[in-house]
């Protein structure tokens, strides 16, 4: 009997985006698997809140200096 595969692989945690804050937020994951299932909203939240500030700050244009 052939053994099946593993549903849902866990990736390695040395992966990273090279974008720190994506990064950051991404091992925020970590945190879930001490807690309640009750309490993983919490840190999907956080997490989504963080990748969207990321995205957000991505397309915004840096502001010009007052030298410029």
């Amino acid at each position: 009997m052939t053994e099946a595969p593993d549903p849902s692989p866990v990736p390695d945690d040395d992966v990273a985006t090279g974008h720190a804050e994506i990064d950051a937020a991404l091992r925020r994951l970590d945190d879930l698997e001490g807690l309640p299932v009750e309490q993983h909203g919490e840190v999907y939240e956080d997490i989504h809140g963080q990748l969207r500030d990321a995205l957000t700050a991505a397309a915004t244009p840096p502001a010009e200096s007052a030298g410029d």
